[in-house]
């Protein structure tokens, strides 16, 4: 059999080079095997222990940075960017999913016209708790409400 050639005369492989015969595994590579699932294992059960202790509610102190932060809210980890906390009220019952942005103005520290920037499940019109998730983002340097 001749090899094919490609580009600039360099030889490609033929398709039953590609070929490999199915040998059963070995105790080696079984062992191999149970040890990445284990540490799969580890790994996810680590991070879901750090997803619970990262969130953000009204008791932590990050979410006493908060204009307002009503009870049984949350905001799961990990959030990418929260910028003037101070002007952003979350009203009871909403939860803010991971990787979700929140802003009130356009940097860190500026002053806003009022302490009412950003109104999340804050609203009159409705009492049913409000959940956000990616890729919604709001950002505002006016007030605005999410129901």
């Amino acid at each position: 059999m001749v090899p094919a050639r490609g580009r600039g005369g360099a030889a490609v492989p033929s398709a039953a080079v590609l070929e490999r015969v199915w040998t059963d595994p070995s105790a080696v590579d079984r062992l191999r095997g149970a040890a990445k699932r284990l540490a799969g294992e580890l790994v996810r059960r680590g991070w879901d222990g750090i997803v619970e202790l990262g969130a953000i509610g009204p008791d932590s102190r990050r979410g006493r940075r908060f204009g307002s932060f009503g009870e049984r809210s949350v905001i799961c980890f990990p959030p990418t960017a929260i910028v003037n906390e101070r002007y952003i009220h979350i009203g009871a019952g909403t939860m803010i999913g991971p990787q979700v942005s929140l802003s009130a103005g356009m940097v860190p520290g500026q002053q806003c016209l009022s302490d009412w920037v950003v109104g999340i499940g804050t609203s009159n019109e409705s009492s049913a708790p409000i959940t956000v998730g990616k890729p919604r983002v709001s950002a505002a340097s006016e007030n605005r409400t999410i129901p």
